[in-house]
């Protein structure tokens, strides 16, 4: 759920700055092939960061008992730690990478041709 929500707030930002760019009465850029490109690599870089923030946590899997039926076991069940994957920790240089992208798109100065 976490994710979903992260995902949504930081979409919904990057809609709202891109709107807010090819707009007419802000007057920077034309959608051209490399802006484009250039959208579309943010987007993924942003998408793989929040993918990598999402599995950067250990996971815990609960073993089955294997004890006797008869007694009564008040203990915490066994459990088998996994650690995240080694390219799990990532994720900041992915989302910084991906924002920084978007933010050089739309901060270039480039006068409108009207």
């Amino acid at each position: 759920m976490e994710f979903l929500s992260l995902f949504v707030f930081v979409s919904g930002i990057t809609v709202a700055l891109l709107t807010l760019y090819f707009s007419p009465d802000f007057g920077r850029a034309s959608l051209n092939k490399r802006n484009l490109s250039t959208i579309s690599l943010s987007i993924v870089l942003i998408g793989m960061g929040l993918w990598l923030y999402y599995i950067d946590h250990p996971t815990y899997i609960v073993l089955p008992y294997e004890g006797s039926p008869e007694g009564i076991y008040l203990g915490p069940p066994p459990t088998k730690y996994v650690p995240p994957p080694w390219y799990a920790n990532l994720w900041p240089e992915t989302l910084i990478a991906g924002v920084v992208l978007l933010l050089i798109l739309l901060l270039r100065l480039k006068p409108s041709p009207l």
